[in-house]
């Protein structure tokens, strides 16, 4: 029930030379890995909250892309083994497949367009989950970027499909040639529950040198269904 984990880091490139990570985030960034290139993005997160009960770990909350043309890219993305330390359990979900298409781009906006599937076991059959979404990115001033998304995707539990639209936006600030930081809020509309659920996000970026990223963050969320997190990850770039 979220976005892909991920967020653009667009700004990034100039200071870096070239790695434009998606993690981490809510929304996806509008960049597309050039062909030839390789990024390879990981991390953990520990999630929270009180009533009920729940501490559970994600690792290695895992992001693969490649490039597949000039305005294209692949990428593949696992949010690991979940390990729930309240009921002394774990459990892992299958990766999602997807690709991401540059629709616009000019020096003040960009539009690309993100569709992925994942799936799940129900007994002895397979359910294939589709989804689909628009992410945006248009610098506001020097130094700070705007970016967003909308999205669909669909969950099921075998019996009942539902149909879960989101949305996403945020502001990207450049504190130095080596530093960055955003703030983001979220929020899902679900059909079911006939409730909107929503969260906020802080962040802050570091590019020890060029074809690395190290982030840190933190969010709270305000239901159940999402909860407060905070997690690290590292992203590498490989020509």
């Amino acid at each position: 029930m979220v976005f892909i984990c991920t967020i653009h880091v667009q700004m990034a490139s100039a200071q870096s030379e070239g790695i434009v990570p998606d993690r981490p985030g809510y929304s996806t960034g509008t960049f597309t890995v050039p062909v030839g290139q390789f990024y390879v993005e990981s991390g953990y997160q520990f999630s929270f909250r009180n009533s009920p009960d729940l501490r559970t770990s994600n690792i290695p909350a895992l992001t693969v892309r490649t490039g597949l043309s000039a305005k294209s890219e692949l990428f593949l993305e696992w949010d690991g083994v979940e390990l729930n330390h309240s009921a002394n359990e774990s459990d892992s979900e299958l990766p999602l497949f997807g690709a991401k298409f540059r629709l616009k781009q000019s020096d003040f906006y960009e539009f690309t367009l993100i569709g992925g599937i994942s799936g799940s076991k129900n007994g002895e059959s397979f359910v294939v989950d589709p989804l689909l979404g628009l992410m945006w990115e248009t610098e506001l001033s020097d130094g700070i970027e705007h970016f967003g998304g909308i999205q669909i995707e669909s969950e099921t539990d075998g019996t009942e499909r539902e149909w879960l639209p989101a949305f996403a936006a945020g502001l990207e600030f450049e504190l130095s040639g080596r530093f960055n930081s955003f703030v983001e809020y979220y929020t899902i509309y679900s059909g079911t529950e006939n409730e909107l659920y929503h969260a906020t996000e802080l962040g802050l970026l570091y590019y020890p040198v060029p074809n690395i990223q190290i982030d840190f963050y933190g969010g709270i969320g305000f239901s159940n269904e999402i909860p407060h997190y905070v997690g690290t990850g590292i992203s590498f770039l490989f020509n």
